[in-house]
């Protein structure tokens, strides 16, 4: 993020040009991943876990697609760490 409040956080760089892990410093490997991946708080209500979460990647649901749906992302050897990008 940008040391200036006045500037828009779209102006920093794209966290997709990341090559080094966050978590131990280790070389990224770009690759992909799919599925449907969705996220919860640790206090969500029982409704929000029984309809799900966010939707962080994969397809929208009841979607019609040909082949796996892939998603952007790279993976940590060293540490297990995996970012995806969602679609933009």
């Amino acid at each position: 993020m940008s040391d200036d409040p006045y500037t828009s956080p779209a102006s920093d760089p794209l966290p997709d040009t990341m090559d080094d892990c966050p978590g131990c410093g280790a070389r990224l490997i770009r690759g992909n991943v799919d599925g449907t991946l969705r996220w919860l708080p640790d206090d969500a209500s029982s409704m929000q876990k029984f309809i799900g979460g966010k939707r962080v990647a994969g397809p929208p649901p009841l979607s019609i697609s040909i082949g796996a749906r892939k998603q952007e992302a790279k993976h940590c050897p060293s540490c297990g760490v995996t970012i995806i990008f969602p679609d933009r």
